[in-house]
């Protein structure tokens, strides 16, 4: 018994890690392109349902998928209509996992985990690494999933096992709380259909019982949207709530259903769930859950589609715009991104994109400083923002880079830790500015009108290209790029050099050099 349970346990470990080297592997050889199909095809419903499916399909992790999406949303890359869109059609694209484990390719595990590590090690090209890791992980979720198997097998001889599985499984509801449970604890629907082929195989589950606990994991999977989530943006918070509720509604109408929905699953897939082998195994049972997964879900988004511009007012009724006014503060940096490292660094621009408005809004401050200096306060409060962003976001970044990244990823890292540093300074450069005024302040003295009207058509001329700039890190363009380049090389030759020379445009020249750098680094980020 001891070596069963210890087959079993180890089974499921190499079953889970399996799946998440296919989906990390995928990720890496797909990723940011997926990233770009989301926010480019999906202002039509039925071919925003089709990317999601595709994506999902593509990179075999619904949560991964959620969390992207959610993401977005919150980077305000998708609206909720196109959020909800791809939501559904994720639902069908996690079925290919299921069709996937359900194949009979045990004896191809160990070939597959032997080319994949081949694969993994010795080629130079990043690509061959990432498609060997995938092979891998198919290669340890099939060995896994044999694995359960051979440990399930004797356990239904065990009369305590027995019993449990028969009163467990003539109750269709348990074995949808069952799924919704355990997807819970383990975070992988992937995962529980998995075990719940290999009981089904085994001959301890029914089919009725099966097919349920796979719906049931439909619903337990939506944890994963709702925890990204959490201190996301209202559209954010729909989006999640509106994959929740579109798997729940799903489920209940199917099971209202679930006699019929049974034999449409059986009358789709040829053989009988029943049968028992040689072996004592029911090898018809895998292809059975797989198809009961697929039509569900394919059922769902055919009914859901028509309806979704509906269900979106519904999710928008039920999670309304707040009623209190907004309070501004810090953009926080999510935790839960950093084990998908796409969005943690789309997540890092958003913050830089706004510790650069925190930056320019007391650029503007100074302006007005040179005249009153009723800003003071909320100039050294902006501040200790910028301050505490580079501090977060170095901080994050640094947590980013403890993970396996791709190159392209890894190049980033240290570009938006230019970016971090040239604001931060530009924003020194504008403190001393300040600080230079408030001395005179003190002294009694004031700037004379002719420096204040000079200084005041310097500051116009920058924040112009501040705005072109701000506009240029969240998407640079070539030829916007040159071009600023060479406005900030004419305002420096014809207007800054030729002001008179004091303590501030000394300032000013070290602000523009800074502004170029950061120029620069928009084309990496």
């Amino acid at each position: 018994m001891v070596n069963l349970i210890f087959l079993l346990i180890g089974g499921l470990g190499i079953f889970i890690y399996g799946i998440h080297l296919t989906s990390d592997g995928l990720q890496k050889l797909a990723g940011a392109k997926m990233k770009w199909l989301l926010t480019k095809l999906t202002h039509n419903r039925f071919v925003g349902a089709l990317v999601g499916a595709g994506s999902t399909a593509v990179l075999q992790s619904s949560s991964f998928m959620s969390v992207m999406v959610v993401g977005l949303v919150s980077a305000h890359l998708l609206n909720l209509s196109q959020a909800a869109s791809l939501i559904v059609g994720m639902n069908l694209g996690t079925t290919v996992t299921a069709q996937i484990i359900a194949f009979e390719v045990a004896t191809l595990s160990l070939p597959m985990i032997a080319v994949g590590v081949y694969m993994n090690l010795f080629p130079k090209k990043e690509k061959w690494h990432f498609g060997g890791q995938t092979l891998m992980g198919l290669g340890m979720l099939f060995l896994g999933l044999s694995f359960m198997k051979d440990a399930f097998a004797p356990l239904k001889d065990d009369p305590m096992f027995y019993e449990f599985f028969v009163t467990y499984g003539s109750s269709v509801f348990w074995a949808v709380l069952f799924g919704i449970i355990a997807t819970l604890i383990i975070q992988s629907s992937s995962a529980i259909i998995g075990i719940t082929i290999a009981l089904a195989s085994s001959g301890m589950l029914a089919l009725p019982a099966s097919i349920a606990i796979v719906l049931g994991s439909n619903i337990g999977t939506t944890l994963t949207a709702q925890l990204a989530a959490v201190n996301m943006n209202r559209t954010a918070k729909r989006a999640a709530m509106f994959h929740t509720i579109f798997n729940l509604v799903g489920v209940i109408w199917i099971m209202c259903i679930f006699g019929w929905f049974v034999d449409v699953v059986e009358w789709v897939t040829p053989g009988d769930a029943s049968y028992v082998d040689a072996d004592g195994m029911q090898p018809y049972a895998a292809r059975h859950l797989a198809n009961a997964h697929t039509v569900f879900n394919l059922a769902n988004v055919l009914v859901f589609l028509v309806v979704l511009p509906y269900l979106v007012r519904l999710v928008e009724w039920i999670l309304p715009p707040r009623k209190t006014k907004k309070i501004e503060g810090m953009f926080t940096l999510q935790k839960g991104y950093l084990k998908t490292p796409e969005i943690a660094l789309m997540q890092v621009k958003l913050a830089c994109m706004e510790m650069f408005k925190v930056m320019h809004d007391n650029f503007g401050l100074c302006k007005g400083y040179l005249k009153d200096p009723k800003y003071e306060a909320e100039f050294f409060k902006n501040e200790s923002m910028v301050n505490a962003y580079r501090e977060s976001i170095s901080v994050y970044l640094g947590k980013i880079g403890v993970y396996d990244l791709t190159e392209q990823q890894a190049q980033r890292i240290p570009a938006f830790m230019h970016v971090v540093n040239n604001v931060e300074s530009m924003a020194d450069c504008v403190k001393k500015i300040v600080v230079i005024v408030r001395e005179l302040y003190e002294d009694g003295t004031k700037l004379k009108p002719s420096e204040v009207r000079v200084l005041n058509g310097l500051f116009n001329d920058l924040n112009k290209y501040l705005k072109e700039l701000e506009k240029l890190l969240q998407k640079p363009v070539r030829n916007r790029v040159i071009a600023l380049e060479e406005d900030l090389i004419e305002f420096r030759r014809n207007k800054l050099d030729k002001a008179k020379m004091s303590d501030i445009t000394i300032c000013l020249h070290d602000f523009v050099r800074k502004m170029s750098n950061l120029l620069v680094m928009t084309r990496e980020i």
